[in-house]
């Protein structure tokens, strides 16, 4: 579906929820995989990608991260805490799709507070920033995988590129969500 050139910049958010990268789901972690997606995407368009355990998969993370660099205009890698899952850690990948105006900005920083903030369990402006906040060995490993050709993976903020003007749909796609 996804390859079909009848849905190329079709959509403004990919959610890949895959399933870990064994037997027929190792396709979902090639980059062929990331291309289609990137192709699907309309500009300034994000995939957020399950990223797997950072202390049991970081080659793996290091390989998705140093592939969507090179694929989208800005890639990063996020963590949360989930007690069920492996060592209560799960990551995902984030990837940007520029506007063709320079470089993409990430997500690491949410530029407003849900109206609904109260009504909320878990997430909040502080939560959201600290899942792009890595253990140094990781944010070292991941900015060396991704060049730093995109920022600086790990830190809070956006791309420095020089301009603080943001521009139409620089927002990162958090911004617009709504529980309905």
């Amino acid at each position: 579906y996804i390859q079909d050139p009848s849905n190329h910049d079709k959509f403004d958010i990919i959610l890949a929820d895959t399933l870990d990268p064994l037997g027929p789901a190792e396709s979902l972690f090639e980059p062929e995989f990331y291309e289609a997606m990137h192709d699907a995407l309309r500009p300034n368009g994000v995939v957020c990608a399950q990223g797997e355990n950072m202390f049991m998969n970081l080659d793996l993370i290091r390989d998705l991260v140093a592939c969507c660099s090179e694929i989208f205009d800005h890639a990063e890698y996020a963590t949360t805490t989930v007690p069920s899952y492996p060592c209560g850690q799960i990551g995902f990948v984030l990837a940007r799709k520029g506007n063709g105006h320079g470089k993409a900005r990430g997500c690491s920083v949410p530029v407003r507070t849900p109206a609904f903030q109260d009504d909320l369990k878990w997430y909040n402006p502080q939560m959201h920033k600290a899942a792009f906040v890595l253990p140094q060995y990781i944010k070292v490993e991941l900015n060396a995988a991704a060049g730093n050709m995109n920022g600086r993976i790990g830190e809070l903020g956006d791309v420095d590129d020089g301009d603080d003007e943001e521009q139409e749909g620089d927002r990162c796609f958090l911004a617009g969500c709504t529980i309905q």
